[in-house]
């Protein structure tokens, strides 16, 4: 490691350099390694904002010292790079000991995750062995660079976490709670290490000092805080006072999203305000666009980080950009994946009001970025909580205010000295030497944070006086005649915006204008490639702060954004959104190929674009999906017919597994109303599948009947197929079986065999439910002669499932085991995660019934690891039932009953009664008192009963015996 921050500096495993000012270049460098800093923010940084004349000069004798201390003798090793007024440190991981711990704990908490302790130990014990001491240990790091140290910081204690978390799940038990007890001493408020103390003590055989370290915890909270320990580890105390074993590895705390954009690099002033906005539960921020709202916002967050252990949630509402503002539904859904909630409801007020319960017993940080309305906001507040919200809008929230409590703060414009502050940090010494043309250039600048960056590095890349840039900006100010406009800001920031838009090069300005097109609050240098034909003018725009950029993504600010938009001319607008709206279509065709190979056959051929990333995995893959879906969806009002039903025949597999449905229903339904009638007919078929996931099986019925109406018969049969799925999850069976008989008859005449197939194997699962299973085996191996004959593997799998199902109705157990074998070898051949999650449920259930339960318990266990990992909660409810089952047969009815009670919440969510039925049998027959198994059987038989169902003889029998 020839760089070393992790402790004090080193250079080539030596000493910092002797000269203090040459050691703080470097390691203020090292903080923010491979990225550009302006020679006069780094001589602000070093001189704290009082650089002398000699700054700049000096800065070079200190950088020209370095350059020869860190250069190796193959000259392979870092560098210093000087270009444009700018100081870059090029460095690898395997050169800057900060870079390879980010890669190896990332490494680690991956692997960890996946399910390998044993590799995920290795990569953490490398990366907390990285560190010898705080970092830059000797050196004072400048303020605006402490939350870059904290980053750090607070990394190396999760590594410790997660490498203690690897040795418990790994049995290495011996020296921990010695090694822990330390730990909790050095970070008292770090539950989670109260809770592996815990286990490492219990797991060790000292249950009575792992129950007095949670007297020691629940005491120390209650002193500081005034708060009890989380819910995590209040379940964990209980099982340890009832004796209950412990498996696997210590009981993780709940997620803690860490969800915060990036602190502002430059910040100065607005001490007041920072300090009014540790005061309220509930505080709005409210001002002109550019007047810094968000960048204080940030700062505040970041500077209170620390006091919010359950972590930060952020969403930016979109309340005045050019996208439609968010919808509370969608943001409430994310805020919940985010905080590990699996089960979540469809609707606003239920959505609402599980937040609420989530965050009744947490303390974190929610930060609501650029709100439209208090009516927008209120949804997303936490409700009686530890919690703290920050909103920012340019509205004054007013009802917030009034209803909720909230307490104002009204941005003002920067007094001037603030504003010099600013333009000081950004230019440096020239603001000294020159003041009354600072003063100026700050008026000139409306004194908004934003317009004056702008007009700032315009400065720093030109070398005249700034008297010389005044007079220019007067210039452009008289002839846009803003002086008529009333002294509004606004028009002062579209004088600085046209000024420094006229002194781009031609290609910067062209891609100015066109990026400004683009529809999303991010996107990534391919897509910026797609609108301009060329992505090299990123850094430039980032240079000039026309562009944000963050981990290799670029965000433009509203006001540049409009402005950008005003330069452009409709046949440029027109051409530019076709190409990235073509660039997505042809992007996310190639991603999920990758991530859904299996299906790749049945989605739309689209022709290729100059400009698209490569995947290498599944994995690849499924990230790109996830980092540009807001884009996909918000391209779609503004794409043609053509590329808006390209991409509702793209991306509904991926929105449909993923459990984004809002998304899929603002897709589809605006594929629905552009698209040519012969694509109608599937586009609406899709947006029934997504109205049937959010449990509105009537609106999902509509919409399969419309398909229907539209004459299409290469779409009747996958729409007569849907619609008899609506039946029978309502438990109209016989209307089903029409539906599916029809269904069948239509493949028929038009030669679908696939859609035959499907609608046979569905004939089959009712006329199973129905107790017909000689019926049922038949239809069932007709659908597979055709999905073997066709080729449709996928097909193939999904019957053999089914088969088995009927030979296990039938007791023939070692016939279903060889059907199920066949799908799970298919399922993992392809990808496919559903199949293959339900074959090894279904071989758990074969060898339950067999009798070899130690076999079947650990295919339950694998199916329903898998379904927590793909969030398929029917897979999930249903391995639930299978595994609850398995482990009564085994002799443990109370672990039985509970896996039962979990199954039961998630199909009472999903509505499905089937689901719900067997879970109340299940109870039943684990229940540890007469009335409580009796109640449960008389929730199954009626729910048998409506269903028509042939289980509901044997529960009347156990009723009737209890």
């Amino acid at each position: 490691m020839e760089l070393g921050v992790l402790g004090p500096l080193r250079i080539h495993g030596t000493a910092a350099p002797s000269r203090r000012m040459t050691g703080l270049v470097l390691g203020v460098l090292a903080l923010r390694p491979n990225t550009a800093v302006p020679v006069g923010r780094l001589t602000d940084w070093l001189w704290r904002g009082r650089p002398p004349a000699s700054a700049s000069s000096n800065l070079r004798t200190h950088v020209a010292e370095l350059r020869g201390l860190i250069r190796t003798a193959d000259g392979e090793g870092p560098s210093i790079e000087a270009r444009q007024g700018r100081y870059t440190l090029r460095v690898t991981p395997d050169q800057l000991d900060a870079l390879r711990f980010d890669v190896l704990f990332e490494e680690g908490r991956r692997e960890l995750a996946a399910g390998r302790p044993e590799v995920a130990a290795g990569r953490l014990e490398l990366a907390v062995g990285l560190w010898r001491g705080p970092v830059l240990d000797g050196l004072t790091v400048p303020d605006d660079l402490r939350h870059d140290v904290e980053r750090l910081a607070a990394h190396r204690i999760e590594a410790i976490e997660d490498w203690i978390e690897a040795r418990l799940a790994l049995g290495r038990h011996a020296g921990l709670a010695a090694e822990l007890d330390g730990l909790v001493t050095q970070y008292p408020l770090r539950e989670r290490l109260w809770g592996q103390l815990m286990t490492s003590l219990y797991v060790g055989g000292r249950q009575a000092e792992a129950l007095g370290a949670y007297r020691r915890l629940h005491a120390l909270l209650d002193k500081e805080l005034g708060v009890q320990p989380g819910p995590a580890i209040r379940d964990l105390h209980q099982r340890m006072l009832r004796g209950d074993p412990l498996s696997g590895p210590a009981v993780r705390l709940r997620t803690r999203p860490q969800q915060l954009p990036r602190d502002p690099l430059i910040f100065v002033g607005r001490d007041a305000e920072l300090r009014a906005l540790s005061t309220e539960p509930v505080s709005a921020i409210s001002g002109t666009a550019g007047v810094g709202k968000t960048a204080l916002a940030l700062r505040w967050a970041h500077q209170a980080a620390s006091s919010f252990p359950d972590g930060c949630l952020y969403a930016d509402l979109r309340g005045f950009g050019p996208q439609p503002a968010q919808d509370p539904v969608a943001v409430l859904d994310g805020f919940l994946r985010s905080l590990g909630v699996e089960e979540r409801p469809r609707e606003l007020d239920e959505l609402a009001a599980r937040y609420r319960t989530e965050l009744a017993d947490r303390r974190l940080l929610v930060l609501l970025d650029n709100a439209e309305s208090a009516e927008q906001v209120r949804p997303l507040l936490p409700g009686d909580s530890a919690s703290r919200v920050v909103v920012t809008s340019r509205d004054s929230l007013a009802g917030l205010v009034a209803r909720e409590g909230a307490r104002r703060l009204d941005l003002d414009l920067l007094p001037m000295d603030t504003a010099i502050a600013l333009l000081r940090r950004l230019i440096g010494a020239r603001v000294d030497a020159e003041p009354t043309a600072a003063r100026e250039l700050a008026e000139q600048c409306a004194r908004l944070p934003l317009a004056l960056r702008v007009a700032a590095e315009l400065a720093v890349s030109r070398r005249g006086p700034l008297s010389d840039l005044v007079a220019e900006l007067g210039l452009e100010t008289r002839k846009l005649d803003l002086l008529a406009a009333g002294g509004d800001p606004m028009t002062a920031v579209r004088a600085v915006f046209s000024w420094s838009y006229r002194q781009l090069p031609t290609p910067v300005a062209d891609a100015f204008r066109l990026l400004g097109l683009h529809p999303g609050r991010d996107f990534d240098a391919y897509a910026a490639a797609a609108l301009t034909g060329d992505a090299d003018t990123l850094a430039a725009l980032v240079g000039g702060h026309l562009l944000e950029e963050q981990d290799g993504r670029y965000r433009m600010h509203d006001l540049l954004r409009t402005y950008a938009r005003e330069l452009v001319t409709p046949s440029e607008s027109d051409e530019a959104t076709t190409r990235l709206i073509d660039h997505y279509v042809y992007a996310a065709s190639l991603a999920m190929d990758v991530a859904v190979e299996y299906e790749k056959d049945r989605r739309p051929k689209v022709s290729p674009t100059t400009h698209a990333p490569t995947f290498a995995d599944i994995d690849e893959a499924n990230a790109w999906l996830d980092a540009e879906r807001a884009n996909l969806i918000a391209v779609a009002p503004v794409a043609s017919a053509r590329q808006v039903g390209q991409l509702s025949a793209i991306l509904h597999r991926y929105l449909d597994n993923g459990a984004y449905y809002h998304e899929a229903q603002l897709l589809h339904a605006c594929a629905a109303r552009s698209a040519e009638p012969e694509a109608r007919a599937a586009i609406l078929c899709n947006l029934g599948v997504i109205f049937w996931r959010l449990d509105r099986p009537r609106e999902a019925l509509d919409r399969y009947l419309q398909a229907l109406d539209t004459g299409d018969r290469s779409v009747a049969v996958r729409a007569l197929n849907n619609i008899g799925l609506v039946d029978e999850h309502l438990g109209n069976y016989e209307q089903a079986l029409g539906r599916f008989a029809e269904a069948a008859r239509v493949a028929d005449e038009v030669g679908d065999r696939p859609g035959r197939a499907r609608a046979l194997d569905n004939l089959g699962n009712v006329t199973e439910y129905l107790g017909r299973y000689e019926e049922a085996l038949r239809h069932k191996e007709d659908a597979l002669a055709i999905a073997r004959e066709i080729g449709d593997v996928v097909g193939e799998a999904s019957t053999l499932n089914n088969i088995g199902n009927v030979h296990e109705r039938t007791a023939d157990h070692h016939a279903a085991l060889a059907h199920y074998r066949q799908a799970l070898e298919i399922g993992r051949r392809i990808g496919h995660a559903e199949i293959e999650g339900h074959a090894l449920d279904n071989v758990g259930s074969a060898y339950r019934n067999i009798g070899d339960h130690a076999k079947a318990v650990d295919h339950h266990r694998r199916a329903i690891d898998l379904a927590r990992e793909t969030d398929n909660n029917y897979l999930l409810a249903r391995a639930l039932n299978n595994f609850g089952e398995t482990l009564r047969q085994q002799g443990s009815p109370a672990q039985a009953a509970d896996a039962h009670r979990e199954a039961l919440d998630i199909a009472v969510t999903l509505r499905e009664l089937l689901v719900q039925a067997r879970a109340h049998d299940g109870i039943a027959h684990s229940a540890r008192t007469s009335a409580e198994a009796r109640e449960h059987w008389r929730q199954a038989l009626a729910i048998y009963r409506q269903l028509n169902a042939p289980e509901a003889t044997a529960v009347a029998a156990c009723l009737a015996d209890s």
